[in-house]
């Protein structure tokens, strides 16, 4: 009975984590999105940067 206790005490605390983590991440794309990668095609990425240029790699 202890530990089932116990363990929802551990798991409300991942999920208060896991909760915290992505309210602070989309606060921060919020400031900085040209910090974020643009999803493309296939295995590459892209990403633009505050100057306007856009970054692509392919892989």
């Amino acid at each position: 009975m202890k530990s089932r206790l116990v363990l929802r005490i551990l798991w409300g605390l991942c999920c208060l984590l896991l909760l915290w983590m992505v309210v602070s991440d989309s606060i921060q794309f919020s400031k900085h999105p040209e910090l974020y990668p643009i999803g493309c095609e296939g295995l590459g990425w892209s990403y633009e940067s505050s100057e306007n240029y856009i970054f692509t790699s392919r892989v």
